[in-house]
């Protein structure tokens, strides 16, 4: 009894050891992001792109990462998970190297999205499989509520910082800062165990959410890859034309980002206490009516305060999400093709979502083109408490 208990202790041990890694890994690489990531819709904007050919950036991004996840299958079988997460880092340095020549060679923006894409591709599977095996059941929301604050108390200077280098020195020097930092993060991977998972990865799993057992989550999923598109491209794009400065930008964001901070752990609590439907429809609910009113703000007071509460909300909706997310993923026979038919439902939708966007774009003034596109998120978010049915 006493060797299963030390067993047990050891496990546990080495388990917190992991997720504590992955957990300095994320917040490293979201800090290197948080300096520019929300700024670069506005670095296009500001090259004099359209809206039409910013959102068409995120399509071809999505087009690229179906064609490698398609493609790339037999490479990834070889891989661990620890690899992909350290493959990923590369591509995620050379991806913000285009982005800095963009200015100077217009054929970049063209490329960088399939950099992007290889990017998410080994780093969203890789570290969900690794957090998916790392945390413990039953506790998936505090576990994925302690991963959330970590990364938000770490990289909600970023925005602020990265306002000032922008207003400062530009966005080139601001590029230069977040590539350096990305070295960095390939460090805690050394304290991560390496896990083969080859042997659970196989093209027809890829289509994992057609089975109708998914078929709630599946439209969950939707709501999240659409509405994801609409707050970090055009909203962004929104707020800086409003507020005409990347100091203020980056300041909102950061203490959104703190505010926010402050709720993930405690839904994540609410959420291993069995209120996860509760949770979700609540959270889901009260976004949903955050994104309808943005369809009447104007002014920088109001469209900077709807940002704080909009990010402390949807903070607290996330985890929630995620929680639901890995809670599925462990208990699915391939942790790693769940993750991967997920991945491949997000780009799917997008695919269809964006040119509709696009399109809009094209023929309505953005006065009323912004406030349309918002009611469409508002709608969008309502379906992410689908994740709280009921799993078959």
């Amino acid at each position: 009894m006493r060797l299963d208990w030390n067993h047990h202790f050891h496990l546990r041990l080495f388990d917190t050891r992991e997720l504590g890694a992955l957990s300095i890994m994320l917040a490293i690489i979201y800090f290197g992001e948080g300096l520019v990531n929300i700024f670069v819709p506005i670095y296009f904007w500001k090259l004099g792109f359209p809206i039409w050919k910013i959102l068409g950036f995120y399509l071809l991004n999505s087009v690229y990462f179906l064609i490698f996840a398609g493609l790339l299958i037999p490479v990834i079988k070889r891989m661990s998970d620890k690899f992909m997460i350290a493959l990923s880092v590369p591509f995620l340095i050379v991806y913000f190297l285009l982005l800095n020549s963009i200015d100077a060679h217009n054929y970049l923006f063209w490329i960088a999205p399939a950099l992007l894409a290889l990017n998410m591709l080994f780093l969203n599977v890789g570290y969900t499989v690794d957090f998916t095996y790392a945390i413990r059941k039953g506790r998936e929301g505090h576990e994925v509520g302690m991963r959330y604050l970590t990364g938000a108390l770490s990289q909600f200077l970023a925005p602020l910082f990265g306002g000032f280098i922008i207003a400062i020195f530009g966005f080139h020097i601001s590029f230069f800062v977040a590539i350096a930092i990305f070295f960095i993060s390939v460090i805690p991977l050394f304290f991560v165990p390496r896990r083969e998972v080859g042997n659970q990865i196989h093209i027809r799993g890829l289509f994992l959410f057609f089975e109708e057992k998914y078929r709630a989550f599946n439209i969950a999923s939707m709501g999240v890859a659409s509405e994801l598109m609409v707050g970090r491209v055009l909203w962004p794009i929104f707020m800086f034309l409003a507020l005409q400065s990347f100091e203020e930008l980056g300041g909102i964001v950061s203490l959104g980002m703190l505010l926010g901070a402050l709720g993930t752990y405690i839904v994540g609590s609410f959420f291993d206490k069995g209120r996860a439907r509760g949770t979700l429809i609540s959270l889901s609910s009260i976004f949903s009516l955050v994104w309808f009113s943005r369809v009447f703000l104007r002014g920088v007071n109001l469209i900077s305060g709807s940002h704080i509460v909009g990010n402390i909300v949807n903070s607290g909706l996330m985890v929630a999400w995620a929680s639901e997310y890995y809670s599925r993923a462990r208990d699915s026979e391939s942790p790693i093709m769940f993750v991967l038919s997920r991945e491949i439902l997000y780009q799917v939708v997008r695919i269809f979502f964006l040119p509709v966007l696009m399109v809009l774009s094209l023929f309505i003034p953005l006065e009323f083109f912004f406030p349309i596109c918002f009611a469409i998120a508002g709608f969008l978010t309502i379906l992410f408490s689908f994740a709280a049915e009921k799993k078959i």
